[in-house]
């Protein structure tokens, strides 16, 4: 895919949803290459939401192994020749996820990921994460990131086309993605544009708000064809038990800018081995007559283009998941909004 964009350019921007680098590659193992505790981790060193202990804080030299790592983590990934061409001639725009940082941030027990150590390796990453993907520091602030939160969300605007790149990983824990504070601060951003000239918002969020049942394909399609150990993947999902509640607060924070300001919204996610897209609707302003478009919000998610794909057998798994299971995600019901996948087609909507 590199490859093809490097042909293929000129591009007018690229969108980047998270996981630009990773701290867990073998030639890029955070666990590996900064010498922590013995005993902090087990299974060869594999890190899991299972097998790992509370890090106490780290030392003066632990926290310059760790800065050394993120540093050069950006340096030998941009530093690839495919990358560093495409980069160097296409505007980019970029949010990070928990990769980033390391597998599964956000999603550990609170006594592990509100530990000392943990925390210290969040600010360093988040560190280098401003200056590389956000091209900020706390002397040189971004005029595109929101203010009044503690997170880093963005707001970005080309020819009446704005853009909300969300911070879905800085306070994310297992009970939250977005802080209440931060949400504040999103929607009082928003409510600022209902008279502005933008046409068209896109909202960038992480995973996918409308895929099928991340447990149900947890335990069928992932177990079947050699995809284990998906524990965080699952937490960090909309439809994840505890995040139910927030997605309603979400979708409807979204919905109702987009049906007052009357204008098309469509969230791009990421995050998953299978791409697909995805409808929300308000119904009760999908059935008035005179309805407009703004009522519905797409839901266009891609597979990660550093992944290997899942095999055709397991995609046709996906697609016999989501048959006849149109708009079976209720997410709201004042007002009455669901949300459903669509198939693949040519046909214009």
């Amino acid at each position: 895919l590199w490859n093809h964009m490097r042909s293929s350019q000129p591009h007018h921007l690229l969108i980047h949803g998270g996981d630009q680098v990773y701290t867990d590659y073998p030639e890029n193992f955070l666990w590996l290459m900064v010498p922590f505790p013995k005993g902090f981790f087990y299974s060869n060193a594999m890190i899991t939401l299972v097998n790992i202990t509370k890090l106490p804080e780290l030392t003066e030299e632990l926290k310059g192994h760790v800065d050394n790592f993120f540093f050069n983590l950006y340096r030998r990934t941009w530093s690839q020749e495919i990358i560093r061409t495409v980069l160097g001639c296409t505007p980019s725009i970029m949010m990070w996820d928990d990769h980033e940082i390391f597998d599964g941030y956000g999603s550990f027990k609170d006594d592990v990921q509100f530990s000392a150590g943990f925390k210290e390796i969040f600010k360093i990453a988040r560190k280098y994460f401003r200056i590389f993907q956000l091209g900020e520091t706390d002397e040189f602030p971004s005029s595109t990131t929101i203010p009044n939160q503690d997170a880093l969300s963005q707001y970005y605007y080309l020819n009446k086309v704005g853009i909300l790149s969300l911070d879905m990983r800085s306070e994310r824990s297992l009970n939250q993605i977005i802080s209440p504070k931060s949400y504040d601060a999103i929607k009082s951003h928003l409510d600022s544009l209902l008279n502005s000239d933008i046409h068209q918002m896109l909202v960038l969020s992480g995973v996918p708000v409308v895929y099928d049942n991340f447990e149900l394909i947890d335990k069928t399609v992932f177990s079947m064809f050699g995809h284990m150990n998906l524990e965080d993947d699952l937490i960090d999902h909309w439809d994840y038990k505890t995040h139910k509640k927030e997605l309603e607060h979400f979708v409807t924070m979204i919905m109702n800018f987009t049906t007052t300001k009357k204008c098309r919204t469509t969230i791009l996610s990421g995050d998953v081995h299978v791409a697909c897209w995805g409808v929300i609707v308000d119904r009760e302003k999908a059935n008035r007559p005179d309805h407009d478009n703004s009522c519905v919000i797409p839901n266009l998610t891609s597979s990660g283009i550093g992944t290997q794909p899942v095999s055709t057998t397991g995609t046709r798994f996906f697609e016999l998941l989501s048959q006849g299971n149109a708009f079976r995600m209720h997410i709201s019901s004042k007002p009455p909004i669901v949300a459903g996948l669509l198939e693949y087609t040519t046909k214009d909507y």
